[in-house]
């Protein structure tokens, strides 16, 4: 009997992680929505081959562990403001879910938010990482999935790395 019911058990917590999560669904509700752009860098994509080949330590490690990895962009020039402001709202309301926590929330003068949330295992390691840049008229929302063990992560690495990407800084 005890084994019948750890073998349910395990079955409900893997159909629980399989559904989508509310960011998930915010995203599949606006993809393909005039002015939303969204940039998939997941497993089998051109870039993530690519990413993949350059082998760098710690960015190398975390990717490892990404089932899935977006850059979302809404744009008001070809969206209308509307879509983009509902579409921030949905993603907003979707963070404050009881299975997200925040780590980082920042308001500047300008009323520009930047709110970056984690969504945990019961193990501890991390199932999603939402980062959410709210800007004058616009958004972007990087969106990491996965099982990622962050002891395994240096993040200071990852910095440097993609800091060298983009030709801020000279590589070492």
């Amino acid at each position: 009997m005890k084994y019948l019911f750890f073998f349910l058990l395990t079955i409900s917590s893997l159909a629980a992680i399989a559904q989508p999560s509310p960011v998930e669904k915010a995203i599949s509700k606006y993809d393909g929505k005039k002015g939303v752009h969204v940039q998939d860098l997941s497993p089998g994509t051109e870039t993530w081959d690519k990413m993949m080949k350059e082998k760098n330590g710690t960015l190398h490690d975390l990717l490892e562990q990404l089932e899935t990895l977006k850059v979302i962009k809404c744009d008001p020039e070809s969206a209308s403001l509307a879509t983009c402001n509902k579409f921030y709202d949905r993603l907003s309301e979707a963070t404050k879910d009881s299975r997200y926590f925040g780590i980082l929330e920042v308001t500047d003068d300008d009323g520009e938010h930047v709110g970056m949330y984690m969504n945990k295992l019961d193990d501890g390691s991390l199932h999603e990482a939402v980062l959410l840049v709210e800007e004058d008229e616009s958004f972007l929302l990087v969106y990491l999935k996965g099982t990622i063990d962050i002891s395994k992560i240096n993040l200071g690495e990852i910095m440097n790395a993609l800091s060298c990407k983009s030709g801020k800084k000279a590589c070492r």
